[in-house]
């Protein structure tokens, strides 16, 4: 508390962008995790379609026209997998972007850090010469 009222405007104002960039860094990373978590559930329902369309083939292999039905469920099935594929680009995109964030965030806190202990030293050399000159 004190510490942020003793400080100037600016350093007022880069400790409050910090906080947010750390509560906006904490949100992606949140974000992140949910995408992950989307991205596993999206691989699950793949990994089951798969299964799906191997139960399908075998009960087409018992069928008069097999191949006009295994054609059928072939392009069901590569435009799943296109789009299975599209869906985790944009995951992977998402990553990178808060990844991004994440870092430019830790860089501007490692440099509010940084503002902040000159400021305390200065203020300290600042008491310093209050007393001397008071004494």
């Amino acid at each position: 508390g004190t510490t942020l009222a003793g400080a100037p405007t600016s350093s007022q104002r880069r400790i409050q962008q910090s906080l947010l960039l750390a509560q906006e860094l904490q949100r992606r990373t949140r974000e992140a995790a949910k995408a992950r978590s989307a991205l596993v559930e999206a691989e699950a329902g793949a990994e089951k379609l798969r299964e799906e369309l191997e139960v399908a083939r075998s009960e087409v292999r018992h069928q008069s026209e097999p191949q006009a039905y295994l054609l059928e469920v072939l392009r069901r099935r590569e435009g799943e997998a296109l789009a299975l594929k599209r869906e985790l680009r944009l995951r992977d995109q998402d990553v990178q972007q808060a990844s991004a964030r994440a870092e430019r965030a830790v860089k501007e806190r490692l440099e509010v850090q940084e503002d902040l202990r000159r400021l305390l030293a200065q203020r300290d050399h600042l008491e310093g010469l209050q007393a001397v000159l008071g004494a």
